[in-house]
């Protein structure tokens, strides 16, 4: 007869919306650990982590906001589990973002073809704060014009 789930490995799956750790390995070794680790420990880690981050000063900017608020950013003790799978049709994913972002500010500050051929509004482009007229036909020494690129991965239960 199988051994009922710990009250932290019933509360993972709710909260993971996987229900099953036969079928995801490395949940069940977070389990394993964390229950090893035990409440108070995972408690005084948190409130560790959010010490740390207030004292450092991380926060994020949440954009759309008329005052343009700054918030501090949180930290999940408890790490988001994403499989090989999954992680690699993500990462593909993101890839490809990451290149058409690259290659649109290559035209926008370049030939501006999406622009002659209709595909995005001039006053999209051109009315947004952030486009810098003055860097137009600047090229950055590397092969990629988008220097740097973030995502948010956001979880949702199906």
């Amino acid at each position: 007869m199988p051994t009922p789930p710990s009250e932290l490995a019933a509360s993972l799956a709710e909260w993971s919306g996987l229900p099953d750790d036969t079928r995801h390995p490395q949940r069940a070794r977070l389990t394993q650990a964390l229950e090893a680790l035990g409440p108070q420990a995972l408690g005084n880690r948190a409130q560790e982590a959010r010490r740390l981050l207030h004292e450092t000063g991380t926060s994020y900017n949440v954009y759309g906001m008329a005052d343009g608020a700054r918030r501090p950013w949180t930290l999940d003790v408890v790490p988001l589990l994403i499989g090989s799978d999954d992680w690699a049709a993500i990462e593909a994913g993101l890839a490809q973002r990451a290149e058409l972002l690259n290659l649109l500010l290559t035209d926008l500050y370049g030939p501006r073809e999406t622009l002659r051929r209709g595909l995005l509004p001039p006053a999209l482009v051109f009315g947004h704060g952030g486009f810098l007229r003055p860097c137009q036909d600047i090229r950055l020494p590397s092969a990629h014009q988008l220097p740097l690129y973030a995502a948010d991965l956001d979880r949702k239960s199906t």
